[in-house]
């Protein structure tokens, strides 16, 4: 479902990885790991088409990303970042509104008991989507962040560090509830031991020149 085949990024003054190569199947979940600063998010941006790598190639379900594919390949992708500022809406239904209204997610409408059953699942107590976003703790907006990601019934998810701010019950929760869903590949950058041990792989990051010197 997501390939990289020698993709090699860099910034001015910097080199995140070079000639880097993966592949998570379908239905797998993998895992990135890396010191701060190594590349995981960009690299996720990369699989978003929101930065076009240096060189190489980088394939979603067989399709190339190019500034031609990027919707279509977007269209497959639930994205759910570690801080959640994705929307400008106030309050968690108003930021339902504006994810649905995207270009990208078009066509996307989930009912009202699909909200209210994902929700749940995800340990979020009822009135927590008529709250101001601001109010809410971290670990409720990194629930809402994945409650979103999840209502876009994607193939593919991409997860950013989804349970730094959870406790155990809650995290053990989220990781049963994305785990269970065999109909999903997922590729997360954590530094969560219980999600590691759980995935299928992991993937490391290339060690940047001058790291450890």
């Amino acid at each position: 479902m997501i390939e990289f085949q020698n993709v090699s990024l860099s910034y001015p003054g910097a080199k995140l990885f070079e000639n880097f190569s993966f592949r998570v199947g379908r239905g797998e979940q993998a895992t990135l790991v890396g010191p701060s600063g190594s590349g995981k998010s960009s690299l996720f941006r990369l699989i978003l088409g929101l930065e076009r790598p240096d060189s190489g190639r980088i394939l979603v379900n067989e399709t190339a990303l190019s500034p031609d594919t990027r919707l279509e390949v977007r269209r497959k992708i639930a994205w759910a970042p570690q801080n959640f500022s994705q929307t400008n809406g106030e309050t968690g239904l108003e930021a339902v509104r504006d994810i649905f209204q995207l270009r990208c997610n078009a066509n996307i409408s989930p009912s009202e008991n699909e909200i209210t059953e994902t929700r749940k699942a995800l340990l979020l107590e009822d009135g927590v989507l008529e709250r101001k976003l601001q109010d809410l703790s971290g670990g409720q907006k990194q629930r809402l962040s994945i409650l979103f990601a999840l209502l876009l019934k994607r193939p593919i998810l991409l997860l950013d560090e989804f349970t730094s701010s959870l406790d155990s019950r809650t995290r053990a929760r989220v990781m049963d509830l994305i785990l269970e869903r065999n109909d999903l590949t997922v590729l997360a950058a954590s530094h969560d031991e219980h999600w590691i041990k759980r995935s299928d792989y992991v993937l490391t990051m290339p060690r940047r020149e001058g790291e450890g010197d």
